[in-house]
């Protein structure tokens, strides 16, 4: 009798597949922008996503900007001059601070930062094998989700 009465329901297969089609086309664009944002945010191609986490380049970048950073090879490293934007690692810590001074002894290449909204530069060199690269691509606002999180851990 249940199955019977099962049976005789009227379903609208077109209404089906038309809800069917509606979740496919909302989940493939969210997947493939979630792919993008997974791979540029663990490093795994030539630009990689950074969030700013304070206050140091004012009024150029501000605290929860995202920037897109380009990693160079040691060549393009050399190639880095005062005023470049420069994204290094130092004491487990990434920093995007500007170059400030250039030195240059022999074969070697060492850089002085300075972030744009501190007094002074950060009183220590930078050697090549610290560079990450460099950045001019920003984008404001997007990395705030990030800072509220790391602030909430970090308290």
């Amino acid at each position: 009798v249940i199955n019977n009465f099962y049976n005789k329901l009227p379903i609208n297969k077109e209404k089906i597949k038309s809800k069917n089609k509606n979740k496919k086309t909302l989940y493939i664009p969210l997947f493939i922008f979630l792919g993008i944002v997974i791979s540029l945010t663990a490093g795994l191609f030539r630009h990689q996503a950074l969030v700013i986490a304070s206050g140091s380049m004012v009024p150029n970048l501000y605290r929860g900007d995202v920037v897109l950073v380009k990693k160079l090879n040691d060549s393009e490293k050399v190639k880095l001059d005062v005023g470049d934007i420069l994204v290094f690692k130092r004491e487990n810590k990434t920093i995007v601070h500007r170059i400030y001074k250039k030195l240059e002894s022999g074969n070697e290449v060492f850089f002085e930062t300075k972030g744009d909204n501190n007094e002074n530069p950060d009183g220590y060199l930078i050697e090549l094998n610290e560079v990450v690269g460099t950045t001019n691509i920003r984008i404001k606002y997007i990395g705030w989700p990030t800072i509220l999180i790391y602030d909430l851990f970090n308290q």
